[in-house]
């Protein structure tokens, strides 16, 4: 998963899937760039500033359906298929 691959695979697995963990101090700005960074390089998803939301990338259940819907939405374009 790319968050374990920032932060480490010990905190992700700490973490509750819904748990906010920029409150919790797991994820701060610098994370959140490299996250991005590795979204486009390791899965070919680009993250515009409009997607960048606690209620896609507070989370993992809000990166996860980020994702999901990011990956639905590349496959359903023509030449995707």
């Amino acid at each position: 998963m790319v968050l374990a691959s920032v932060v480490g695979s010990e905190i992700v697995d700490s973490l509750e899937d819904d748990q906010p963990f920029f409150e919790q101090g797991v994820v701060d700005s610098l994370h959140l760039v490299e996250i991005i960074d590795r979204f486009k390089s390791s899965l070919g998803i680009d993250v515009s500033g409009q997607e960048l939301s606690p209620e896609n990338f507070g989370s993992i259940t809000g990166m996860a359906r980020f994702l999901q819907a990011k990956r639905a939405l590349s496959s359903s374009k023509p030449g995707n298929r």
